[in-house]
């Protein structure tokens, strides 16, 4: 297994680390952790291709997600399989997941062509408009409980409105976010796989207290200088 940007798989930087099966506690398989230095990769693939992503068309955008969302129907038997093995979620749960995913895919194929600007009457019969632009790379980290899902929620709407993104897959349960990027092959969609908490690793941790917190929210200020950014507690659902 390999990290993937910049349209291909990339051998990881920071080494490989055993993801277990959560029922029996046994290794699967050794996945690959991404350091600084493969963000740093990543992010500049990102940037390359956002000055191709970000001239395209909503009707392109959209014809893209639309088929992300036929991939992942085609697909949905195996990577609930995936999800079940790695993350401990029934089967079936992971399916109705899956079966939401996809409903969200298609709704952000749909905004895609409405992401508009706006017109405001000015003094002196002026005409005063805004036009919505792409923002650029985004970083976004999906959360163990429902991989499959999250991922496809979280990269749908940055790329319907011409940004690219970066996932960060879950340390505890990576294999199925790896597996639909595999399947996608989207080169401005990229997997910063599982990070265990390493001092100097962005994206290591992402609490605010207890452990971690040293390499978290603290690490990701040192190493991004972000301009915006949002966080999503545990009550979100």
């Amino acid at each position: 297994m390999k990290v993937y940007y910049g349209g291909a798989w990339h051998q990881p930087h920071g080494g490989y680390a055993p993801t277990f099966n959560p029922a029996t506690n046994q290794p699967l398989v050794d996945a690959p952790i991404a350091d600084a230095i493969d963000v740093d990769r990543a992010v500049d693939a990102a940037s390359t291709a956002f000055r191709t992503w970000r001239a395209t068309t909503p009707e392109t955008r959209s014809a893209a997600l639309r088929r992300v969302a036929a991939i992942i129907r085609d697909n949905i038997p195996e990577l609930a399989l995936m999800d079940a093995a790695n993350n401990g979620n029934p089967v079936s749960l992971i399916a109705k997941n899956l079966d939401y995913g996809v409903a969200l895919v298609e709704y952000f194929a749909t905004l895609a062509l409405e992401a508009k600007g706006s017109t405001y009457p000015g003094p002196r019969h002026n005409l005063r408009f805004s036009v919505r632009e792409p923002y650029g790379v985004c970083a976004r980290l999906v959360a163990y409980n429902h991989p499959t899902l999250f991922l496809a929620a979280k990269a749908a709407p940055v790329i319907a409105t011409g940004n690219c993104v970066i996932m960060k897959a879950p340390d505890q349960a990576p294999l199925s976010s790896m597996l639909l990027i595999e399947l996608i092959q989207a080169g401005c969609i990229g997997v910063n796989s599982i990070a265990f908490h390493s001092l100097g690793s962005p994206f290591g941790g992402y609490k605010q207290s207890g452990i971690g917190r040293e390499e978290c929210i603290e690490e990701l200020y040192e190493f991004t200088q972000m301009k915006t950014y949002s966080v999503s507690l545990g009550a979100a659902n």
